[in-house]
């Protein structure tokens, strides 16, 4: 809710919020993968994009060679760890953990 506005009266904004980003019917979820270990993270996340995106899903990723939306990557460098690359999560239309719900949708 708006509480104090700028001009104007207060409103409720947040309802209308909510019902764009999880419209009626849907629960909100949103599926993540996380792969963890010493050896072979990047290749079993592949993998995994791989099998996900064969079904049809959008897919996000990140890894020690970048980030990549839809198979197309659009950052490279190691962005595999919270603190190797801060930025990947201002990356256009791939929310922080990896697969995007919405072709248009935007990061918080």
């Amino acid at each position: 809710m708006h509480i104090s506005p700028s001009y104007g009266k207060g409103r409720a904004v947040g309802d209308a919020i909510v019902a764009h980003l999880f419209p009626h019917g849907q629960d909100g979820r949103i599926p993540v993968v996380a792969v963890t270990g010493t050896n072979g993270k990047t290749t079993t996340a592949r993998l995994i994009a791989h099998l996900l995106a064969g079904s049809g899903l959008r897919v996000g990723m990140t890894n020690t060679d970048g980030v990549y939306v839809d198979g197309r990557q659009i950052d490279s460098g190691d962005c595999s760890g919270p603190k190797k690359r801060p930025q990947r999560a201002d990356a256009p239309r791939c929310r922080r953990g990896g697969v995007r719900d919405r072709p248009r949708w935007h990061p918080a």
